[in-house]
């Protein structure tokens, strides 16, 4: 039997100060877990007007 991973990938854009933070966090997610981040530091302006227009995930709603 073989297992095979589905690799994920995590797109984003936005300001450019939290950038080297996020490559970080990039390389230890592909280390650890095997995720793909791919930010672009844009400037936050950018970033708003690009998540505006880009489709959104949204989680299942939760029991209570």
């Amino acid at each position: 039997m073989t297992a095979h991973a589905q690799q994920a990938t995590i797109t984003g854009a936005g300001a450019s100060f939290p950038n080297p933070l996020y490559q970080k966090w990039g390389e230890a997610a592909k280390e650890g877990a095997g995720i793909q981040l791919n930010y672009q530091s844009v400037g936050s302006g950018a970033g708003r007007r690009r998540s505006a227009t880009a489709p959104s995930i949204s989680a299942p709603p939760t029991r209570r």
